[in-house]
């Protein structure tokens, strides 16, 4: 949870799509926090799960857990929503794992912008840029054309993609562009590596997904990306490029669809942790 304000809105819309903490569960519903919005959420049982019958709610609600849920309704007197996982997933393709990579974009503009603070103070030894009038002043700003350009475009892009897609055409101090080519362009500062995890069991060899692995390095030219093992058949990929993570688990996705059905498959923990 953030102790500011993240959005320039103070509460979410109708049909949104938001990031929930699970703090506990009451008689008939659950009692969840909205971590960029910082407040409160109610999650009824019959907006959990098609299923009639429950054995065990920890099966499908874990307490305490990071996940995405959608705004049913929102009161305007107080600060409470009423939230929903119905119908959230539209196609097999969407996840939780896929749909957290929205929020996860999030907290590099977070990062982002605390690392330049950090840095600006550092190299002219005083604490003058402050963090929050910042992020009020400046990132709210870009959130509001965020927001605008989303509803034009029917489409859904996050702070940090929407602020590195047009960083220069927004009104924003030079600095701060001058710190974000250096940061992540020129690559003269440490960045935080992006993690992704998933699992590949392949019943024709190891060979096979060596060789995904290789040819998606060849077709992009990379070099600044690094996939390594964890415990067998748990692989882990580093980079400073949360695009890429998407691109990647797509890329390996559709090799196996069209090349590997039924004889190579892929279990996607997570998509972009920080």
């Amino acid at each position: 949870m953030y102790n500011y304000q993240f959005y320039h809105n103070k509460k979410p819309k109708n049909n949104e799509l938001v990031l929930i903490n699970v703090i506990e569960q009451l008689d008939s519903y659950f009692k969840v926090i909205l971590l960029e919005y910082n407040i409160e959420g109610i999650l009824n049982f019959k907006d959990t799960t098609k299923k009639k019958k429950i054995k065990n709610w920890k099966s499908i609600i874990q307490l305490n857990k990071n996940m995405v849920a959608k705004i049913e309704d929102t009161f305007e007197d107080e600060n409470v929503v009423q939230l929903s996982l119905i119908n959230l997933y539209t196609n097999k393709e969407i996840t939780q794992e896929t749909l957290l990579v929205y929020f996860n974009e999030n907290k590099l503009m977070e990062k982002f912008i605390k690392s330049y603070c950090i840095s600006m103070n550092k190299y002219n030894n005083n604490n003058n840029i402050d963090f929050t009038n910042i992020w009020y002043t400046i990132i709210h700003t870009i959130d509001k054309m965020r927001v605008e350009y989303n509803d034009n475009n029917q489409t859904s892009i996050s702070l940090w993609s929407y602020f590195i897609n047009n960083i220069n055409n927004l009104d924003i101090p030079n600095e701060i562009i001058l710190f974000y080519n250096n940061k992540y362009i020129n690559n003269k500062i440490n960045y935080t590596k992006i993690i992704s995890k998933f699992s590949i069991i392949s019943t024709i060899g190891i060979s096979y997904i060596k060789n995904i692995f290789n040819e998606f390095l060849i077709i992009n030219n990379l070099s600044d990306i690094c996939i390594k093992t964890d415990t067998s058949p748990s692989y882990i990929l580093y980079s400073n490029d949360i695009i890429l993570h998407k691109n990647f688990i797509e890329y390996i996705k559709n090799q196996i669809e069209t090349k590997y059905s039924n004889l190579i498959f892929l279990k996607i923990d997570s998509i972009g942790d920080i």
